[in-house]
């Protein structure tokens, strides 16, 4: 009997991968980011109808971690692993 695999999603994302030296900021209308010492501070501000929101989060990463970017987001640490296309190649090969 064969083994059969979920076919990936090669799409590719913008993002970072953290060091601790690694220092980014990021602005725009609603969101203000600075990462520095493995920490991810990001302000979210949002405006509406009858309400003002601010938010500030902090993320406390790991060297090694994978911050992708959105232009209006930010820089966001995904859900789910991710992998860089030589990683995903190597375990590929592997299975082979």
């Amino acid at each position: 009997m064969e083994k059969f695999y979920i076919t990936p999603d090669i799409t590719g994302y913008p993002g970072i991968v953290v060091k601790k030296e690694t220092e980014e900021k990021f602005e725009n209308e609603n969101v203000s980011q600075v990462l520095k010492d493995l920490t991810l501070i990001t302000k979210k501000t949002d405006k509406g109808e009858g309400y003002d929101s601010t938010s500030v989060i902090h993320v406390y990463l790991s060297e090694g971690d994978i911050l992708l970017f959105d232009e209006k987001q930010g820089y966001l640490k995904p859900a789910i692993q991710m992998q860089t296309a030589k990683e995903i190649s190597d375990d590929f090969k592997a299975l082979a």
